[in-house]
């Protein structure tokens, strides 16, 4: 079957070998955003111990934020050990006296840096990949020139898929720093010259900086740091893969995005990393920026949209604003909340069915007078007090639970404006027909009116979704139910967890919290959070299942032994089948060393794969195992519900390691 496929790709590109770590001058590791594990620590390490880049606190370096000219310039000035001395401004927009004032003055004097033809330097706008590179080159030739060396040449110039992109004033600039090992592109071949760079790319960049001497012939300078006396470093290209079946697409339905080339980078996968470290890797650096576009475009496409659904048997809307709320209504027969009147039972129902369904329709005598009893019990319905209204829906749901999750948001106050409402609209139905209620019984009994055409007439009575998110964070939070799933997920491991270890699991379960998603707005409505917070939920539920997992301090022969055990349980009745070495996985899970063998030599290419077939037997199994593990069963419904069922085929997540 012919698949779109969805793809997230990593390539990082090191020099094999050993590299020497300098002594520390300052201590990196007060930085609380940069951590020991993260992809740009040996870079970060190397420009703050020689002063070329500093924090944006005493705290935080920033990893994420993205570099502006006049940072990047300064970054270079001390390179070369200039110094500010209250310059003035040889540019317009380049204020005099400030802290890049006189590393632009030097760029510009040197050839580094030009204007843009009027006498601007445009300080605070974003640098580019391409002028990045443009930088770099013009920089080498004045270093090299400078102090007589030559910087190392790693690799050969490339040819992108979208050169074309690339300025043409930056081409030979980009060849030179990919030819330098100072950049380089994703690999499906792509270097995308306009994405902008961050404060860890810039790090990354100039601690690859390698001099050869003119006179000794020897190696000084760039790239190092790293916590240990020799690092290993190898290449690996790593690349996430989702295949989808090729029924999807990105508007059916609109809740997939499908992403053909989506490219993140990882400069560094070192010989202490574990498998879990690498996995942090993936969720940070240049790699959050890429998240949060796709989060962003996520959000993008749901919001401003209206989505409806069967759920056990009643139709349900939901609609997101354009700022992120979240409304929702169920469509209600009124029979079902109404005293029985002089029409029989089935006659109402037949009539509400009809009613519901919308398009052309003409109606019976027979019609109009069960028409007419149904406006009367729409009256009744609106003049309920609200203990009966509630007394109603609680016979409901006794008569048919499987309407429980369908009703139980709903309030009185909701009903009896849905009420006023549907009124309202089955009155215009004798109006589009010309028809008085009072002469319906003047009407011959054969009489058929003329027929109209009519959007479907529902009383769509607005659910308090704030009940429901209550009801979920309260079961969520509930201790007997956090306990409960932490002794689930001992029982998985076939471990007792210490207090440690269950501390960890427990960070690991909070993070599934509904009220880290969503914000209740007390008004029956509910916010989606910002791209930000979901782009830190993932990064912490990652970081939070790492620690978990390395907490277990477990070697490759438990972790076999556990994903052969979640192989035999999933591949039945899930729908779910692994392939790739289980050693393989169990090594790179379990082995100290991670991506390293006995801590000498770089594993080889592996791939692995999880293929899960999405169809209504494995919606009810899953349904389940959520139900059970996480104590959310009321947020899932029974029967899988229509809009899920356009979701249904086979997806197949490739991860793969392809030493370079």
């Amino acid at each position: 079957m012919k698949k779109q496929a969805l793809s997230v790709c990593l390539a990082g590109t090191m020099l094999l070998g050993t590299l020497s770590a300098p002594a520390v001058a300052l201590n990196v590791d007060q930085l609380t955003d940069v951590k020991k594990s993260d992809w740009f620590y040996s870079a970060v390490q190397y420009v703050a111990e020689n002063d070329y880049m500093i924090g944006v606190s005493e705290d935080k370096f920033a990893p994420t934020m993205e570099m502006t000219r006049s940072m990047f310039v300064t970054v270079l000035a001390r390179l070369e050990g200039v110094k500010d001395e209250g310059a003035k401004s040889n540019f317009k927009d380049v204020p005099d006296g400030t802290w890049y004032t006189q590393a632009v003055n030097w760029a510009a004097e040197n050839g580094i840096v030009q204007g843009n033809g009027e006498g601007m330097f445009l300080p605070d706008a974003l640098i580019t990949r391409q002028d990045m590179c443009t930088m770099m080159a013009r920089y080498i030739a004045y270093h090299e020139k400078k102090h007589n060396v030559t910087h190392e040449k790693k690799g050969e110039e490339k040819n992108f898929a979208d050169k074309d992109q690339i300025s043409s004033y930056a081409l030979e600039a980009v060849n030179s720093c990919v030819a330098w090992g100072l950049v380089e592109g994703n690999e499906l071949g792509y270097f995308m010259p306009l994405n902008t760079s961050t404060r860890a790319e810039a790090a990354a960049i100039i601690s690859r900086l390698t001099w050869k001497s003119n006179e000794s012939g020897g190696s000084i300078g760039g790239g190092g740091g790293g916590g240990g006396d020799v690092t290993k470093t190898a290449s690996y290209g790593i690349s996430v893969k989702l295949d989808v079946p090729s029924s999807l697409s990105t508007t059916d339905p609109e809740l997939l995005v499908n992403y053909s080339n989506v490219t993140i980078k990882n400069s560094t996968v070192s010989g202490d990393k574990t498998f879990g470290q690498v996995g942090k890797d993936l969720v940070s650096g240049e790699n959050a920026n890429v998240l949060s576009n796709a989060i962003n475009e996520a959000l993008n496409r749901v919001k401003g949209k209206t989505f409806t659904q069967t759920v056990n048997g009643q139709q349900m809307t939901a609609s997101v604003s354009k700022d992120g709320v979240v409304s929702a209504s169920v469509a209600v027969k009124v029979t079902d909340v109404t005293a029985k009147t002089r029409a029989s039972q089935a006659e109402l129902e037949e009539l509400v069915t009809k009613l519901q369904s919308g398009g052309k329709m003409s109606f019976t005598k027979d019609e109009l007078l069960a028409m007419d009893d149904l406006l009367t019990k729409v009256e009744e319905l609106k003049n309920m007090s609200d203990k009966d209204i509630q007394d109603k829906i609680d016979q409901v749901v006794a008569e048919k639970p499987e309407l429980e999750q369908v009703v139980s948001g709903m309030t009185p106050e909701a009903v009896r404006d849905a009420a006023a409402d549907y009124q309202t609209q089955v009155e215009n139905v004798f109006t589009d027909i010309g028809v008085d209620r009072n002469n319906i019984a003047s009407l011959p009994d054969d009489y058929t009116s003329t027929e109209i055409s009519k959007e479907p007439v529902l009383m769509n009575v607005a659910m308090d979704l704030g009940a429901y998110y209550d009801q979920a964070v309260e079961k969520f939070e509930d201790e007997a139910n956090k306990d409960k799933a932490i002794s689930r997920m001992e029982s998985e491991l076939g471990l007792t967890f210490t207090a440690d270890q269950k501390a960890k699991a427990e960070a690991v379960y909070d993070l599934n919290n509904p009220a880290k998603y969503v914000t209740n707005n007390n008004d029956g409505t509910l916010t989606l959070k910002t791209s930000a917070d979901y782009l830190k939920l993932i990064q912490d539920n990652v970081s939070a299942t790492t620690d978990f997992y390395a907490s277990l301090g477990q070697d490759e022969t438990f972790y076999k032994g556990l994903l052969e055990r979640l192989e035999n349980k999933y591949q039945d009745g899930y729908g779910v089948t692994y392939t790739g070495s289980l050693d393989d996985m169990a090594a790179l899970l379990g082995d100290k060393d991670g991506i390293l063998v006995d801590g000498t030599t770089f594993r080889d290419d592996m791939t692995f794969s999880v293929t899960v077939e999405v169809n209504q037997d494995t919606y009810s199994v899953w349904r389940d195992l959520i139900a059970g593990k996480w104590s959310q069963a009321s947020a899932l419904p029974e029967v899988m519900p229509d809009a899920l069922k356009d979701l249904m085929g086979t997806y197949t997540l490739t991860f793969t390691l392809d030493k370079q």
